[in-house]
């Protein structure tokens, strides 16, 4: 047992899990797994100087659930470990957030978890998954289908979440809770094979094992080889996105150049795109496989064209540059007068109008996702409408097509049709936020300078 303890600690330290002096957020189910991390923790404790937290969430699913909730709170309060309890209905919160049991009950423990972070200053929560808990997960994620970073599935430390445990079989952990005399709860429906996870633990690992003996160790290396792999992948697209994607007005969009992204890599060009992909999916949704293809094949073959894959996100070719965004920006608007200052939230916008009291410059500044412009408003009224309810703009002497103008200036086709522009109290178009101010402003008059700030909004969900 002793071995178990070094190795514990070892693997704390090559994994670099836990500093000396943190506070720890316990997640403690009260089964063999949990029981045993909190023995080991509380034994490594004095040495690392730890303040130990423990958190069990009961999720009103069995018979038992209220009983084993019982059993954490008395174990860690006797042993003088402050810990946390909640009551969560993970039945009606699937029901009402459209999750199975499942997804619900693990949205509702890791918020918990976090919750009790945030409120005892912790550093850390730790996890009890163990490595017979990778091998499911690993085995779980290849018959659903799934890439590099799944096969990854659960890694040592993930943000502010650890599994100091991944080294260890559930075997070990039971033996050594047994040996040191430690109580424990069994959860029934661990056994319960129509649950596919459990299907695999009793049935096809159990066949699997009679291949290879020791199939625990041999899914530890292949864990480890894949987030090395993992890893370089990961910086050769950060480094790709660093050096050519970049943001677009207001944040609404990113945008890089079709002829650096077709020069990666097949693979490394799936993931620049999934990496892209992710940044506008409110729920975090990757592109699938066959909506990756029809990007790929579109990059390919056309110079012009939009594909919308998961949770509303939408890649968008225009000649030589890639947009990237999401549909549920584009909300309709309706067209509204400005007469004094204020607040304005019109589809994916925000106005800020206020007076200006001294002469600033008119020309539009940006300001990281935010445009800045100085207009002077005869009679101090302004009109916001739709750009291309426009045709001509007055620029640097000449009159423009404002649809040309849009497109020479990067606004992407998904946004050109809800894309604002101010016009002044006759008619005029004085500013196309992005584009251009026009030559039109006025210099003379009952002039009323305008101080008008516009930022983008939210994704609607």
């Amino acid at each position: 047992m002793e071995d178990l303890i070094e190795r514990f600690t070892r693997f704390l330290e090559e994994e670099a899990l836990v500093k000396k002096g943190d506070t720890l957020v316990l997640a403690i189910s009260g089964g063999a797994d949990s029981m045993a991390m909190l023995d080991l923790f509380t034994r490594i404790a004095p040495q690392y100087r730890l303040e130990l937290v423990g958190a069990h969430l009961n999720h009103k699913l069995r018979e038992e659930a209220d009983d084993d909730a019982r059993f954490v709170e008395d174990f860690l309060l006797k042993r003088g470990i402050e810990v946390f309890v909640k009551e969560c209905d993970v039945a009606r919160f699937a029901r009402v957030e459209g999750l199975s049991l499942e997804e619900a009950g693990r949205k509702a423990r890791y918020d918990f978890f976090e919750e009790v972070r945030l409120k005892t200053n912790a550093n850390a929560v730790a996890l009890a998954h163990n490595l017979d808990d990778l091998v499911e997960t690993i085995l779980y994620r290849l018959v659903r289908g799934t890439g590099p970073k799944g096969l990854v599935a659960m890694k040592p430390k993930d943000g502010a979440f650890i599994r100091p445990l991944l080294d260890f079989s559930s075997s070990e952990l039971r033996s050594y809770v047994t040996i040191k005399g430690i109580p424990y709860r069994v959860d029934r429906t661990n056994f319960d094979i129509k649950i596919p996870r459990n299907l695999i633990r009793h049935l096809v690992v159990t066949q699997l094992k009679l291949i290879n003996p020791k199939l625990h160790l041999s899914f530890a290396r292949f864990h480890r080889l894949m987030r090395e792999l993992v890893e370089h992948l990961d910086n050769e697209v950060t480094g790709f996105v660093r050096k050519h994607v970049r943001p677009g007005c207001l944040g609404l969009w990113q945008e890089l150049p079709v002829g650096e992204l077709i020069l990666l890599d097949g693979f490394v060009l799936k993931e620049v795109l999934r990496y892209l992909a992710l940044h506008f999916s409110p729920k975090g949704y990757g592109p699938s496989l066959e909506r990756m293809e029809a990007v790929l094949k579109a990059l390919k073959t056309g110079i012009s064209w939009i594909i919308e894959v998961e949770d509303g996100v939408v890649f968008e070719r225009s000649g030589r540059r890639l947009y990237v965004s999401n549909k549920r920006y584009c909300r309709e608007w309706s067209v509204f007068q400005v007469n004094k200052p204020g607040t304005f939230v019109f589809g994916p916008f925000e106005l800020v109008v206020r007076r200006s009291v001294a002469s600033e410059p008119v020309s539009e500044q940006k300001i990281q996702d935010l445009l800045k412009v100085v207009l002077p408003l005869e009679g101090g009224k302004a009109r916001v409408t739709k750009a291309l309810e426009i045709e001509k703009f007055k620029l640097r002497g000449h009159r423009r097509s404002v649809r040309d103008l849009l497109r020479e200036q990067g606004i992407p086709k998904l946004f050109r049709g809800i894309w604002p522009c101010v016009l002044d109290d006759r008619e005029r178009v004085l500013w196309i936020p992005g584009v251009a101010v026009s030559d039109e402003i006025p210099k003379s008059g009952r002039i009323v300078n305008y101080v008008m700030k516009l930022r983008g909004g939210s994704i609607e969900t």
